[in-house]
């Protein structure tokens, strides 16, 4: 795996990397099921969003789920391990082949298997993979996650060929793909004609939300905070109160959410007199601004904020991207035509071929997937207080003065 569980100390709550199946702090939401059940009707799955918003944590929940209860064979494609710029198409391709072949516990030969079929062109070798060796020795469905998609953004090559070979699975009756990453499907694949994800199931990260009755178990549209609720219980006075207030400042982001209940069991653990006789939205407001606003340069976790700022920064069009930031910020919403919704891209012709089409990312898509701003109905909003906060105004004027261009 490219990153490890959160590490297991005495801590309910855990900020930053994969929850383990078993992290009693986990909050179950209607991705869970979506995804779960998507899997068992043989659909292909894509999971796009924000860093940190629980996409590795939802696959292995669902993963565990399905091989324990329904006897799946579910495996993790960990492609960053094939990553970076010194890699060419071939041993690309000979590189998934050889972590499907291991992660799937394959009894064959790999070298002499590859050397067979070295005429062949690159991507028949993880499509003879699976066809004539694991469907063959493997009887159970099998789903295999690929995380980290937007890792082949940095091959020198393109892939598109590997998402067709996606495409050619989809509703197969015994194998499954589910593909996640912090990345707009129109960025991946350059011949739409290619593209598995026009057909595919769209697994969408609702944020955390506060039912009237918190403790309430989860239903079909609603989220169940037990998990979090059970980790303030004995170090509040109020645990539902409290968690209201928490949700207030993050905006169900799942990272800050648990980011910021830990900050609170902290505290706590290091004076006893704490949290003071007030109510919860001063004391909570005050650690929030000590803790993750007035220095959290020095206080991140996880390079989760100088995550999104760098996000911001280094794009190529982060000038135009932190212009749009800056009308949301200043107004608080910004309405969204009909055709910048949901995809958020430019379609343009492309010189590489006739009748192929090459997309380009919106600024708008780009910006939400920083996580700092989401699409509520037909607006767009900033996503919680806490990064408004941080990356205010002050923080735009500096950001746009130092991706200004020279005149």
């Amino acid at each position: 795996m490219s990153r490890l569980y959160a590490d297991q100390s005495p801590a309910y709550f855990q900020v930053g990397g994969i929850l383990s199946p078993t992290a009693l702090c986990y909050v179950k939401r209607e991705a869970d099921r979506a995804l779960r059940s998507a899997i068992m009707a043989g659909e292909f799955c894509y999971i796009f969003d924000a860093p940190q918003t629980g996409k590795s944590s939802l696959q292995h929940q669902v993963a565990r789920h399905l091989r324990e209860e329904f006897g799946y064979r579910c495996v993790f494609l960990d492609l960053t391990r094939l990553s970076g710029r010194d890699i060419d198409r071939q041993h690309w391709y000979v590189g998934i082949a050889r972590l499907l072949s291991r992660e799937l516990g394959l009894e064959l030969d790999f070298r002499a298997w590859i050397e067979e079929r070295s005429f062949l062109p690159p991507v028949q070798y993880p499509i003879e993979l699976l066809e004539d060796v694991a469907l063959r020795q493997i009887q159970e469905p099998i789903v295999i996650f690929i995380d980290d998609i937007e890792v082949v953004l940095d091959l020198t090559f393109r892939v598109d060929d590997f998402f067709a070979l996606l495409r050619g699975y989809q509703r197969h009756p015994q194998l499954r793909f589910v593909v996640a990453g912090c990345v707009a499907p129109i960025e991946l694949v350059r011949d739409l004609r290619c593209t598995p994800f026009d057909a595919g199931r769209r697994i969408d990260l609702a944020p955390f939300c506060f039912n009237q009755n918190p403790w309430q178990q989860e239903s079909s549209d609603r989220i169940n905070l037990t998990p979090l609720l059970k980790g303030l219980v004995g170090h509040v006075p109020d645990p539902s109160e409290t968690l209201g207030v928490v949700l207030e400042w993050t905006g169900g982001q799942p990272f800050l959410t648990q980011w910021l209940c830990q900050l609170i069991v902290e505290r706590v653990a290091e004076d006893s007199r704490w949290p003071p006789r007030t109510v919860p939205q001063i004391w909570v407001a005050h650690l929030v601004q000590s803790q993750l606003i007035t220095t959290w340069e020095a206080s991140d976790r996880a390079y989760h904020l100088g995550g999104i700022r760098d996000q911001l920064l280094q794009h190529d069009n982060a000038l135009e991207i932190l212009k749009l930031y800056g009308q949301v910020l200043q107004t608080g919403r910004v309405a969204l035509q009909e055709e910048q919704r949901m995809l958020g891209t430019v379609v343009m012709p492309s010189s590489r071929a006739i009748g192929v089409r090459t997309p380009a990312i919106s600024p708008l898509t780009t910006l939400c997937l920083t996580g700092l701003t989401i699409e509520d109905g037909a607006e767009l909003t900033t996503c919680n207080r806490i990064y408004s906060r941080v990356f205010d105004v002050r923080w735009l004027q500096r950001a746009i003065a130092s991706v200004q261009p020279d005149c």
